[in-house]
């Protein structure tokens, strides 16, 4: 009797795949070869779909379950998406400005240079709102541009999927020495009789104690005549451990920086030792007043506008899902009650 179905997919700690099971590393298979798992998997995965059909490619990837969760986004079998690694645009920084510091004692040298603003005899501030922008070189850019990590803690193991075993069908159940409440991943899009798709749909507690008796209501149902099967949909299922309470879900599939979230950082105002030779600050940088010291090397002590230096950013969240490949997660309505005695 075989003891899985055709096109399921197991974790695997070996370094190979078993008789009878495959590498879920992309693989094109021959369709003449395997004519029942291309019925099932077609070219989901990839392939011509004339001579070669295409193994589910998990390497460096989490299996996600197709569908669209509460809040998610709608993922069809056999996608594909997130990053490894996100560089940051501007667009991804939240609004925000740097306020800008003077001193408010008269300037004590003419020249910009490694100094901050202060009054001079020039009357060179407004309290007016302002109406032109300086040279983008007025002030240095900070940042590198690096990319950050974008992995959530893992673990390298091998998937590995059914090349041989009992064709799954919706109205005929196969006697397997699954446990009930067993989740299995498959790379066809249905569930086979006796399973049901990890939706978080809600079960009638009348007809399934059994299954009740080892979910309960970690997953939803009010617990008297309902209970809920986990909702994998869009969503990476993850060992339950000290901070982490089995049913609980959480992350986001893209994240929006706040201001908080900011690293600590600067901008650092930049000018020129030249002198000035224009009377409107449109387009220019800070220079040299000449005769006028407009500028102090003391620390500053006061705050200017909030206007003085245009805000940047547009809140865009960021990609925020880890490299991943869309599958089935089924769960078992039948099977050995598991036992936690030895």
């Amino acid at each position: 009797m075989p003891d899985s179905y055709l096109g399921e997919i197991r974790v695997f700690g070996g370094s190979f795949a078993p008789a009878g099971w495959a590498m879920c590393d992309g693989s094109l298979v021959s369709i003449s070869a395997n004519a029942a798992l291309f019925q099932l998997l077609g070219t989901t995965y990839g392939g011509d779909g004339t001579s070669s059909f295409a193994l589910p490619d998990l390497r460096g990837r989490a299996p996600v379950h197709m569908g669209q969760g509460s809040g998610l986004s709608p993922r069809a079998l056999g996608e594909r998406g997130g990053a490894e690694a996100v560089v940051l645009q501007t667009a991804h920084l939240p609004a925000h400005s740097h306020a800008a510091l003077a001193d408010d004692t008269v300037g004590n040298q003419s020249e910009p240079y490694q100094g901050t603003w202060a009054p001079s005899a020039l009357g060179q501030f407004s309290a007016s709102s302002p109406s032109a922008s300086m040279h983008p070189a007025a002030i240095a850019p900070s940042g590198d541009g690096f990319p950050h990590e974008n992995m959530p803690p893992f673990l390298v193991l091998n998937f590995i999927i059914s090349l041989a075993g009992a064709y799954p069908s919706p109205d005929r159940v196969e006697l397997f020495e699954q446990y009930g409440g067993e989740l299995r991943a498959f790379g066809f899009g249905f569930a086979p009789a006796g399973w049901a798709l990890c939706n978080g749909q809600l079960l009638a507690i009348a007809g399934n104690e059994a299954l009740f008796g080892v979910l309960g209501t970690r997953y939803g149902g009010d617990g008297t005549t309902t209970f809920a099967l986990p909702d994998l949909q869009g969503r990476m299922p993850m060992q339950a451990g000290a901070g982490v309470a089995q049913g609980a879900s959480g992350g986001e599939e893209g994240h929006a920086l706040t201001i908080n979230e900011l690293p600590s950082h600067t901008h650092m105002p930049q000018g020129s030792m030249n002198y000035a030779e224009d009377d409107s600050p449109a387009n220019g940088v800070w220079a040299n007043q000449d005769a006028f010291a407009a500028y102090s090397k003391r620390t500053p002590d006061a705050a200017m506008s909030t206007n003085a230096i245009a805000s940047t950013g547009s809140n865009q969240p960021h990609e925020n899902m880890s490299p991943f490949q869309v599958v089935n997660y089924c769960i078992a309505l039948q099977g050995v009650p598991p036992s936690q005695a030895a």
